[in-house]
């Protein structure tokens, strides 16, 4: 269905330029479309990290108070906070009442074990997400090699001992 839709718009834009160029009509300002200046939904538009209060904070739109995942509460570590408020801002985004995502937040944190992390600027902070939507929850990404070939990598969070330690 989305394929159609978009087979459709592209021709009437193409009919949309025939009109104009080959039979000189006046160009339609509704072919033209708007500009999307909505900010997209998702948890990196969204979730910050105030050093002031140590917490890893985001308002969700139409929730006039504040989402926190306080950085004490993963060990002191920013990057695992502000992963922590993605995930429950994504949750949010699915339609889940916020006392669940509270829930969620208070199960995940209470499953933290302090360790050796990737650095805060790390690639593996952007690759490396859980999808708690699957069945079965699991983090997959693909590694490059020096020859070019990729490898698939995968693996649940019941196989690695928690949603942070996939």
């Amino acid at each position: 269905a989305a394929s159609l839709q978009v087979q459709l718009c592209e021709y009437r834009q193409f009919r949309h330029s025939i009109a104009r160029l080959k039979y000189g009509l006046p160009d339609d300002e509704n072919m033209r479309g708007e500009a999307d200046t909505k900010t997209r939904l998702c948890a990196q538009n969204f979730v910050e990290f105030d050093e002031k209060r140590g917490v890893a904070s985001f308002k969700y739109p139409g929730d006039d108070k504040a989402f926190d995942v306080p950085a004490k509460s993963v060990g002191g570590n920013q990057s695992v906070a502000v992963r922590v408020a993605s995930m429950c801002f994504e949750r949010l985004r699915t339609g889940a009442p916020r006392a669940e995502v509270e829930a969620l937040r208070n199960d995940i944190v209470k499953g933290y074990r302090p360790g050796e992390d990737a650095p805060e600027n790390n690639e593996a902070w952007e690759i490396c997400r859980v999808q708690l939507s699957h069945p079965s929850p699991l983090v997959s990404f693909q590694v490059e090699g020096k020859d070019g070939k990729k490898f698939p990598f995968q693996t649940t969070i019941g196989a690695a001992g928690g949603v942070l330690e996939a």
